[in-house]
């Protein structure tokens, strides 16, 4: 048997290193869907435990359909511009990663979270151009069957831990003794961690913790706010119409409408969550033409010129060929686009 070790490097990630002159572990390598055709078929993963958080991280990834009901969450976040070059262990063979996903599964791992999780750059081949268009497809069924939609906005606002942490437990502490315990509208790790602590939340603390955050959480907030998540295309066919809504950045989780409430208290713009908030209030509780939405989003970024049609065309009441090379949906839909 070939006996590995674990070398562990400055960013914590764990290396294998071989005893003998075996060949390193195998490339992942994805199987096709079972039900390719009718195209109803998608994956999973789960993140397997670990009692030590240096450890490489491990992922089981399973195929499943719609009808078979799979409960899971949706992951919404950016790819980033750098390389896939972070190794996690995909059904024991590796498989790489961005930094940003890597981080935020790392997180999602170390809080315990126990469930599965759809995540497009791992469920999705990538490299097989016909899976990943019928995958587009059926992305708008995929955000909206999913139990919650997790916004992950990284790991660069851990500094932001204790005034967070603060802020929700405020926010549980004034629901619970107002509405009663159901209507904190938190998420469920947050809600047993925060329970923990109100039975020390006075008046007199609670007062001064608000006093003393004011400053932090104002600085915050518009980092939070100028995020360039935000900016993302792709972001309205993710959230547009999905049932919950989970916001984390770093080991900081909180619901949607807590996240919503935190923001407006310091922010006034209307810009980032808070344009997103008003399209999600007002412009997705009905249907509209393709047309109304590009011109909807037209200061939207994304990578590709094309994605820009794909990250909309999930929410329009008119559809259009998932083959179509650029030039046919530019030939098509550009000139909308430059007449905007």
């Amino acid at each position: 048997m070939v006996a590995i070790q674990a070398r562990r490097r400055n960013d914590g990630e764990s290396i294998p290193i071989f005893n003998d002159a075996s060949q390193p572990l195998r490339p992942f390598t994805y199987e096709p869907l079972d039900s390719y055709s009718n195209s109803d078929s998608f994956r999973l993963i789960t993140i397997e435990r670990s009692l030590n958080e240096n450890d490489t991280l491990s992922c089981k990834l399973v195929s499943t359909e719609f009808g078979e009901k799979p409960r899971f969450r949706a992951l919404s976040y950016m790819w980033g511009e750098d390389t896939a070059n972070k190794t996690i262990m995909l059904n024991g063979a590796e498989f790489h990663v961005r930094q940003n996903l890597w981080d935020a599964l790392h997180c999602f791992r170390k809080s315990g979270m126990q469930s599965q999780f759809w995540v497009d750059a791992i469920c999705i081949n990538q490299n097989d151009i016909s899976e990943r268009n019928k995958q587009l497809m059926i992305m708008k069924r995929i955000y909206f069957r999913a139990e919650s939609v997790v916004v992950w906005l990284g790991k660069k606002y851990e500094r932001y831990k204790q005034v967070a942490r603060a802020r929700t437990d405020r926010v549980i502490f004034e629901n619970i003794h107002t509405e009663g315990p159901q209507a904190s509208d938190i998420t469920s790790e947050t809600t047993v961690r925060s329970e923990e602590t109100l039975g020390s939340l006075n008046t007199e603390s609670k007062d001064s913790d608000i006093l003393i955050a004011d400053n932090e959480e104002r600085e915050m907030v518009k980092e939070l706010c100028t995020d360039g998540y935000w900016n993302r295309l792709w972001i309205i066919q993710e959230i547009g119409r999905v049932r919950q809504i989970e916001v984390r950045f770093g080991e900081i989780d909180m619901s949607w409408k807590a996240f919503i409430e935190v923001v407006i208290l310091h922010e006034n713009s209307h810009e980032g969550p808070l344009r997103l908030n008003s399209l999600l209030r007002e412009k997705y509780s009905s249907i509209h033409t393709f047309r109304k939405l590009l011109s909807d989003h037209r200061e939207a970024l994304c990578k590709e010129p094309r994605d820009k049609i794909y990250g909309l065309v999930g929410l329009a009441a008119d559809t259009i060929g998932f083959t179509w090379t650029t030039t046919d949906l530019w030939s098509k839909y550009g000139r909308i686009q430059w007449s905007l």
